[in-house]
C-alpha cells in the first residue's frame, strides 16, 4: 500500500469520526441538554449547544486519531501491496456505520434500562430531572457509550474480516 493511500485513509478516519461525533452531539444537545449540565458540570455555560458540539469534536479528534491509527495499521499489516485506497475507505465506511449503529443502539438501551427502573436511574444521576426528561437523559448517556463501543467492535470485526479475506487469496510470487 502506498504511503499516500495510508495517510489518506488515516485522515479520512479522523475526519469521519469528527463528523459523526459532531452530528451525534448536535442531536444529543437537543435531546437532553440536562445530561451535559449534570454530567459535565456545565450549569453556567452560556452557549450550551455549541459547547456540546465542540466537546464531541474534541473527543473525536482524540478517539478518532487512536482508532484511525489502529485501523490504518491493521490495513497496512493485513493487505497486500496491491490493495487500493478504495478497499481501505470501504473498511472505514463500515466502521463509521457500525459506530453510528452503536450510537442508536446505545441510546435505545439507555432508554430501555431507564424504563425498567426510572427511580434507580434518577437516583444514580442526581439532577437527572423530572420523569419526562429521565428517558432523554438516558438516551444521551447510552448513545455516547454506544458510539464508542460500536466503533471499537466495528474495527475489530472489519480487521478480522479483512484478515480472513486476505488469507483466502493466493499470494503472488
Amino acid at each position: 500500500m502506498q504511503m499516500r493511500s495510508t495517510v489518506t485513509i488515516f485522515l479520512c478516519g479522523v475526519l469521519g469520526a469528527v463528523v459523526l461525533a459532531a452530528t451525534a452531539n448536535t442531536i444529543n444537545s437537543q435531546v437532553s441538554p440536562e445530561y451535559f449540565r449534570v454530567v459535565m458540570g456545565w450549569e453556567s455555560v452560556t452557549n450550551l449547544s455549541r459547547t456540546i458540539v465542540a466537546q464531541g469534536i474534541l473527543e473525536a479528534l482524540v478517539a478518532g486519531t487512536l482508532l484511525s491509527l489502529t485501523l490504518t495499521c491493521g490495513i497496512v499489516l493485513t493487505m497486500r501491496s496491491e490493495a487500493s485506497i478504495r478497499a481501505g475507505l470501504s473498511c472505514l465506511a463500515r466502521i463509521l456505520v457500525g459506530a453510528a449503529a452503536g450510537w442508536l443502539a446505545g441510546g435505545a438501551i439507555g432508554v430501555l434500562l431507564c424504563s425498567l427502573g426510572p427511580d434507580l436511574f434518577a437516583n444514580a444521576f442526581y439532577g437527572a430531572g423530572k420523569p419526562l426528561s429521565i428517558s432523554r437523559f438516558a438516551w444521551v448517556g447510552g448513545s455516547i457509550w454506544g458510539i464508542y463501543l460500536g466503533a471499537v467492535v466495528s474495527i475489530v470485526l472489519v480487521l478480522v474480516a479483512l484478515k480472513s479475506s486476505q488469507e483466502s487469496v493466493p499470494r503472488k510470487r
